[in-house]
C-alpha cells in the first residue's frame, strides 16, 4: 500500500505529565513522555501498511506504547484532539488530552479518513464529528437556541421578505450561469432553501441544501411542490461540520467523496460577524470546494464611522435613573446605578441611522472569503483614523457592511449603509462611555477589537483619542449578541424617507477607478440626492441601478436607472458630508459655519471628564 507522511505539531492541554502511546513502525518503538511544563513539540504522522500511526525520530528518554485506545476528535479543519480512552497508564505517568495540528486541511482530512476506514486493526480510533469546527467550542445551550430560532417560520419569513437580500442573491446566482449551469452546488445554512432553489433555477445539476435546524423538512416539502427541482435539490439535515463527504446522497459513479463547484450561503449577521456563521462558510470552503470553485458571496466590506446623536446618547445613559433612587421604600438603591449604566452601554444599538449624524467618511476593512482563514476571525483588530470637518461631540462608532458577488459573468453587490435601501440587518452603533468634543481639522485615532466568544458571537471594545492630545475615551466591553433593537424599542425611531435611498457601494477599487474617470465634480448630500456642482444642472434623486461588469474595463458601469427596489452599486460613492443636518452637533449648537476655539473644545472635554469622574487611561479596562 502507499505510504505518506504529514508534519504535525502536538499540543498539551493540561499541566499533568502526559504519556501518549505510539504504534510500532518496522518493529521499533518510538514515542514519548511529555514532562510537566512542555507545551508543544513536533512529531510526524505516517500511514504505512494500511495502519495510521505516529512516529517520532527524536524524543529523549521516551518509551512508547501502542495507541490503540485513543479517540480522535476533529476540532478545526486542521486540528485534531486526541483523547485517550480506557488506557491503563504505566507507573509514574498520567493520561491526558493532547492536540495535533496538521499543516494543511487536506492532510488532516486524509489522516482522519484513514482512521475511519481502518480494516479493524485499530478499531477504537474513530472519526467523530460532534466537536468539529468552531461549533464544537460553543456552549451547547447557545447552539440549541440558535437552531431553534432559525427553525421557526416567522424568522425565515423575516429574511425572505428582505427584498434587498433576496432579490440580490437571486440576481447574483441567475446572472452567473457559468458558475451554476450543470454544476454541483452546496448551500450552507440553507434555511428555507431559497438559495438552493435559485441555484436549481440557474440549471445546477445537483444542489446540496445543508440545514441543521428543523427547517430541513420544510425545504423538502417546498421542493416536492416544485417538480422541476425535486430530483436536483438534496437536503442534508446536519451542520456543515458534521457532514461526512463520503456518505452524501446522489454521489456519481466513481465519485468517492463530494467536491462542489460553487458554495452559496447567507452567513451574515449583525455587523457582519455576529452568529459566527461565516466560519462555517469557510469550513465548507476548505472541505468541499473544488480548486477554482466559486463562493457566493466572495467578498464583504466591514465599515465604521464616528457619529453624533445626542438624543440616543441621553436616552441610553439615563436608563440608570431608577437605580439612583436613594429612598426606595427606605432603601438606597444608588449602589446599583453604575452596573445599570454599564449594562446599558454593553448593548450595541441596532436601528437605522440618519446619515446626517455621521461625521466622516467610513473606514473600510475588506474581507475576501476565498483567502481569509477561520482563525483570522477569532480576533479582529481594526485601527482607524478619522478627520472631522465640523465642531461636534462624538458619541461613538457606527457600523455596516457591503456584500459582493463576483461571478464569472457578472458582478453584483449590495450595501447596508445608512444611505442605502433598508435591510433587516439595519446598522449598528457602539457608544463611548464619554463623548469627545472635537474641532474642525482635528483627527480622531483609535482601535476597535472584536474577540470571538463561545456564545456564537463577539465581544467588542474600542477606544478613541484626539490625535496630538491626551484626551481619550473608550467603550465598555460590548456584547454583540445582546443588542438594543432601538428600531422597535424606541417610541420615535428613524426610518429613511421614501425616495432618499439607493443601493450603493461603500467602497471598492472599481468604484474608485470609476470616480477618477468622472469629468465633473459631484457631491452626494446626506439625504441621498446627487447634485451636479455645475450651476444650472438638475438634481438627480437617489436611484437604484444594476451593477454590470464591462468586459473592456475594470470599472463598474451602471447602464440604466430605475428598475427593482434592490439593485447593486452605482458608480459614485455617496459619502455623507460631515457635520450639519438635523441632530448633529454643529446645527444643534448653532455654530454650523463657525470654527469653535480650541479653548472651548478643551473646556467641553474637561466638563465631560468631570461629569464622568475623569478620563480613562486608554487601557480599555473591564
Amino acid at each position: 500500500m502507499s505510504t505518506f507522511e504529514f508534519t504535525v505539531e502536538v499540543f498539551v492541554f493540561d499541566d499533568k505529565t502526559l504519556r501518549f502511546d505510539l504504534p510500532l513502525i518496522a518493529g521499533q518503538k518510538a514515542g514519548g513522555v511529555l514532562p510537566h511544563g512542555v507545551k508543544s513539540f513536533l512529531k510526524t504522522a505516517s500511514q504505512a501498511g494500511g495502519k495510521t500511526v505516529f512516529s517520532s525520530p527524536a524524543i529523549a528518554n521516551g518509551t512508547a506504547f501502542v495507541a490503540s485506545t485513543a479517540k480522535f476528535f476533529p476540532l478545526l479543519p486542521n486540528f485534531v484532539v486526541c483523547r485517550p480512552h480506557g488506557l491503563n497508564p504505566p507507573p509514574g505517568c498520567q493520561v491526558g488530552v493532547f492536540g495535533v495540528r496538521f499543516f494543511s486541511v487536506s492532510d488532516a482530512d486524509k489522516f482522519l479518513t484513514e482512521c475511519e476506514h481502518e480494516d479493524g486493526s485499530m478499531p477504537t480510533i474513530v472519526k467523530t464529528t460532534e466537536e468539529k469546527g468552531h461549533i464544537g467550542l460553543m456552549q451547547q445551550q447557545t447552539i440549541d437556541s440558535y437552531f431553534q430560532y432559525y427553525g421557526k417560520m416567522v424568522n425565515q419569513l423575516n429574511m425572505l421578505q428582505d427584498q434587498v437580500r433576496t432579490s440580490l442573491y437571486r440576481r447574483a446566482i441567475l446572472s452567473n450561469l457559468t458558475n451554476f449551469k450543470g454544476k454541483t452546488v452546496m448551500d450552507v445554512g440553507a434555511g428555507s432553501g431559497i438559495l438552493s432553489f435559485f441555484s436549481a433555477q440557474a440549471e445546477a445539476a445537483r444542489v446540496y441544501a445543508v440545514e441543521a435546524s428543523s427547517m430541513a423538512s420544510t425545504i423538502e416539502a417546498i421542493r416536492d411542490k416544485n417538480p422541476s427541482l425535486r430530483d436536483r435539490v438534496h437536503v442534508v439535515h446536519s451542520t456543515i461540520e458534521n457532514i461526512d463527504p463520503f456518505k452524501l446522497p446522489a454521489l456519481l459513479p466513481g465519485e468517492e467523496r463530494l467536491e462542489v463547484d460553487a458554495i452559496v450561503s447567507e452567513p451574515i449577521g449583525t455587523f457582519l460577524f455576529n452568529e459566527r456563521m461565516i466560519e462555517s462558510f469557510l469550513f465548507a470552503r476548505d472541505k468541499f470546494l473544488k480548486k477554482g470553485g466559486q463562493l457566493f458571496p466572495n467578498k464583504c466590506n466591514l465599515c465604521i464611522a464616528p457619529f453624533h446623536d445626542q438624543t440616543l446618547y441621553s436616552d441610553m445613559t439615563s436608563r440608570d435613573t431608577f437605580w439612583k433612587n436613594s429612598n426606595f421604600y427606605g432603601v438606597d438603591l444608588s449602589g446599583g446605578a453604575p452596573r445599570a449604566l454599564e449594562e446599558t452601554l454593553r448593548q450595541p444599538v441596532v436601528d437605522y441611522i440618519d446619515p446626517q449624524c455621521l461625521l466622516s467618511s467610513p473606514h473600510v476593512v475588506p474581507f475576501d472569503f476565498h483567502t481569509v482563514k477561520a482563525e483570522d476571525l477569532e480576533r479582529i483588530q481594526i485601527p482607524f483614523t478619522f478627520s472631522v470637518s465640523s465642531p461636534t461631540l462624538v458619541h461613538g462608532l457606527a457600523g455596516w457592511f457591503d456584500v459582493l458577488f463576483e461571478g464569472a459573468d457578472n458582478h453584483v453587490g449590495f450595501s447596508t449603509a445608512p444611505w442605502c435601501t433598508p435591510t433587516h440587518w439595519y446598522q449598528i452603533r457602539f457608544l463611548l462611555t464619554r463623548p469627545l468634543a472635537v474641532n474642525p481639522g482635528q483627527t480622531l485615532e483609535g482601535r476597535l477589537v472584536m474577540t470571538a466568544n463561545e456564545f456564537q458571537s463577539y465581544h467588542v471594545r474600542f477606544d478613541m483619542k484626539i490625535q496630538g492630545t491626551d484626551i481619550v475615551s473608550e467603550s465598555v466591553l460590548i456584547d454583540l449578541k445582546d443588542p438594543d433593537y432601538r428600531y422597535y424599542s424606541s417610541s420615535n425611531p428613524y426610518f429613511p424617507p421614501a425616495g432618499t435611498t439607493s443601493q450603493c457601494a461603500t467602497t471598492s477599487e472599481a468604484l474608485q477607478e470609476r470616480q477618477q474617470q468622472q469629468s465633473q465634480q459631484q457631491q452626494w448630500w446626506p439625504n441621498g440626492t446627487q447634485q451636479q456642482q455645475q450651476q444650472g444642472q438638475p438634481v438627480q434623486n437617489g436611484v437604484n441601478v444594476t451593477m454590470h461588469h464591462n468586459a473592456t474595463s475594470s470599472a463598474y458601469v451602471p447602464p440604466s436607472v430605475g428598475g427593482e427596489a434592490c439593485e447593486a452599486f452605482p458608480q459614485q460613492q455617496p459619502y455623507p458630508q460631515s457635520g450639519g443636518g438635523y441632530g448633529c452637533a454643529a446645527t444643534a449648537n448653532g455654530f454650523a459655519s463657525l470654527q469653535m476655539p480650541q479653548s472651548e473644545i478643551d473646556r467641553a472635554n474637561a466638563e465631560i471628564a468631570d461629569a464622568f469622574g475623569g478620563y480613562g487611561d486608554g487601557s480599555m479596562g473591564n
